[in-house]
């Protein structure tokens, strides 16, 4: 081989070699997590749900009107790590203005909502947690 050919060749074999570093990131456990949360029996909307590995990234997703939330890995791929995972919540209103108003102190959260997040909202405290194997829907019951 001429030096070009080994040049070529090293360089040809350090791009496979980094593409397959790149490509094997935690994503091949991830399985899909949806589900509904509800307080007292009815949907709560405006929560994010953050799913929090023993190790690894979290995954979170946004309750909608019907307390559906469905969790992201990333931006753009749903998903969640297999494994035990710590569960906890956080209010974000869709309204803009809500969430000013609140940042600002001139708006508080809505007492059910406070209600939760008090007791759900502490990722070191909240007594929710998963073991997630498989994709699967998830009863979330904030009571």
């Amino acid at each position: 081989m001429c030096d070009s050919e080994r040049r070529w060749f090293a360089a040809a074999l350090a791009m496979l070699l980094v593409s397959g570093i790149l490509g094997c990131g935690g994503q091949d456990g991830l399985v899909t997590v949806s589900g509904t949360a509800t307080h007292d029996g009815k949907p709560v909307e405006d929560l994010v749900v953050v799913f929090k590995p023993e190790a690894g990234r979290i995954s979170s997703g946004k309750t909608d009107a019907q307390g559906r939330f469905t969790l992201l890995y990333t931006r753009d791929q749903e998903g969640v790590e297999k494994g035990k995972h710590q569960v906890y919540v956080q209010y974000s209103p869709s309204d803009m203005d809500m969430q000013m108003a609140i940042e600002q102190g001139t708006a508080k959260i809505p007492a059910e909502v406070s209600e939760i997040v008090a007791k759900y909202g502490n990722p070191e405290k909240s007594p929710l947690t998963f073991d997630i194997q498989q994709s699967q829907e998830i009863d979330l019951k904030l009571d």
